[in-house]
């Protein structure tokens, strides 16, 4: 009986493997393989398009800002966001503290927040620019209700105005069009500019800024505000989503393979010789 043993191990340790193709693993597989491979491809572009967004957002703190006239209008009304080779803007206004509104979200040295969009008269009106909506900037969770009370009293003053900084931006949805939210003002929520639907939801007009905002990097001081260039909270981590997606595709076809052998019984001569 324990030669019966040692001999039954040892063939048992002596199986061969051989690779049979399997449809219905395969059939499970193939799909989703194929969505990895598709999400570590789309993670590498848009890699390259994050490179390319944060050297155009990139401000020259050396470079005077410029003043936003009606020049600059006619030219973003014609070509977008073309800014006539300024990087940075300045004008003089006041905010509307009942446009305020947040969105998005971000973390800031632990610190959770969201951003506060506004409407900005304008106080040089020349050829009809009365306005445009502003990012102004970081606002902590805690801070949320007490800003616009802090910019209602700044502007008890009718004849207070302050200046403001920033980088002029195209405003809509940016993603790819099956993935675009849904803006609800009812309920306060933001997922994007929508320049049209914020101008009918608040009552103002943006003339000469149909479809861009201006991204403030400098501008008056209000509790809990924090202004940065926009391109310093832009991070740039795609290649390592690049490399998950990957990994995971590499994993699976790892398991597919694995799972697509089949353990075949030692050869009669591998039989003989073990007798």
């Amino acid at each position: 009986r324990g030669i019966t043993a040692v001999e039954t191990t040892v063939r048992s340790d002596d199986r061969q493997w051989r690779f049979r193709f399997r449809l219905g693993l395969s059939l499970a597989a193939l799909p989703v393989l194929a969505l990895l491979l598709a999400l570590g491809t789309w993670q590498i572009q848009r890699h390259f398009w994050k490179q390319a967004l944060i050297a155009e957002m990139s401000v020259s703190s050396d470079q005077p800002a410029c003043p936003l006239t009606a020049s600059v209008s006619g030219v973003l009304s014609a070509d977008g966001a073309e800014q006539l080779g300024c990087e940075q803007y300045r004008l003089t206004g006041q905010i509307d503290p009942n446009s305020i509104f947040l969105m998005g979200s971000d973390r800031i040295a632990g610190i959770p927040g969201r951003y506060a969009m506004a409407y900005v008269s304008l106080r040089n009106e020349a050829a009809g620019l009365t306005g445009l909506w502003v990012r102004l900037g970081f606002v902590p969770e805690n801070k949320y209700r007490t800003l616009p009370e802090a910019v209602a009293a700044s502007y008890r003053n009718v004849d207070v105005s302050h200046d403001f900084v920033g980088v002029l931006k195209p405003a809509g949805w940016t993603g790819p069009a099956w993935a675009k939210p849904v803006n609800d003002p009812t309920r306060s929520l933001w997922a994007y500019v929508d320049i049209d639907q914020m101008n009918a939801y608040y009552g103002v007009e943006t003339p000469g800024f149909p479809a861009v905002y201006l991204h403030l990097v400098d501008g008056p001081v209000f509790e809990g505000l924090s202004y940065f260039e926009p391109v310093s909270r832009l991070p740039n981590n795609h290649w390592h989503y690049a490399l998950t997606w990957f990994s995971l595709a590499l994993i699976l076809s790892a398991i597919w393979f694995f799972m697509s052998r089949e353990a075949v019984a030692p050869t009669s001569r591998n039989k003989n010789s073990t007798q």
